[in-house]
């Protein structure tokens, strides 16, 4: 295992060692290195058999310290490295973090885009069948909590049941988490399934008024702002057909893992 050090403090450390080592083995030569030449006459200023003995004396301990220093900086190092990497979900691998919501409403979807609300681009999506429970992790995800104010859309699924289970295909939405989910378009066909998320403020009736459709705007990049799959049922199963915004531009699909 590559154990990850402090470059400079491991290169002080080692000069350091290299002192201590030096002044333990050879004190007198380390003198006259190092001092000798402050003196007018260093052979007559040599320092006396105690002065050499205190300074050996010094340097070992002073190399043993630098060796429990060397020895824990190496044992944290280690620690360090050893610490378990955080890996992304296989949820969050597929839709990204934070780990989506699901809206658990039964919906029908509408035929022609709604008249106030705001359309919301729809991120990704992926193909499932409810009445088999597949993909099961779906069904392990938490649901959007309601609001007090009402609004979302469709209908409550019943106790004991999800919106899931009668679902064909479900779609990611990051939107402001001040607006909810009000309106699924789908217009199918045989080779695509054209479909629009549009959202609202939840006490909004009949539309509401500019200022609060403004407040609706999509947050792609906010980190406040919601990761939300919205279960929706269709005609048939989704199959080989092509899915689309509702202004014809392709939508990614996301692959279970």
């Amino acid at each position: 295992m590559l154990v990850t050090v402090n470059a400079p403090l491991l290169a002080i450390l080692v000069a350091l060692a290299a002192l201590t080592v030096w002044g333990a083995i050879a004190p007198r030569g380390q003198w006259r290195v190092l001092a000798a030449w402050t003196r007018r006459e260093p052979y007559a200023s040599e320092p006396s058999p105690m002065s050499v003995g205190i300074h050996r004396t010094v340097a070992l301990l002073a190399s043993a310290a630098l060796v429990v220093t060397g020895v824990s900086l190496g044992m944290s190092a280690a620690a360090q490295d050893a610490k378990p990497v955080e890996r992304l979900s296989d949820v969050e691998l597929m839709w990204g973090v934070p780990e989506p919501v699901v809206v658990n409403r039964v919906l029908d979807p509408m035929t022609v885009a709604p008249v106030g609300l705001m359309p919301q681009p729809v991120l990704r999506y992926q193909a499932m069948n409810g009445f088999q429970r597949d993909p099961v992790y779906l069904f392990g995800l938490a649901p959007l909590a309601p609001d007090p104010k009402g609004g979302y859309l469709g209908q409550d699924p019943g106790p004991g049941l999800s919106a899931l289970d009668s679902a064909y295909i479900v779609l990611q939405v990051r939107a402001d988490p001040q607006c909810v989910p009000r309106a699924v378009v789908a217009q199918e066909s045989d080779s695509s399934v054209n479909i629009g998320v549009f959202y609202g403020r939840p006490d909004q009736q009949g539309g509401g008024p500019p200022a609060d459709l403004a407040e609706c705007r999509p947050v792609l990049d906010d980190s406040q702002a919601v990761s939300t799959l919205i279960p929706v049922p269709l005609e048939m199963e989704l199959n080989n057909r092509t899915v689309l915004n509702l202004d014809g531009t392709p939508i990614s699909e996301v692959k279970a893992r």
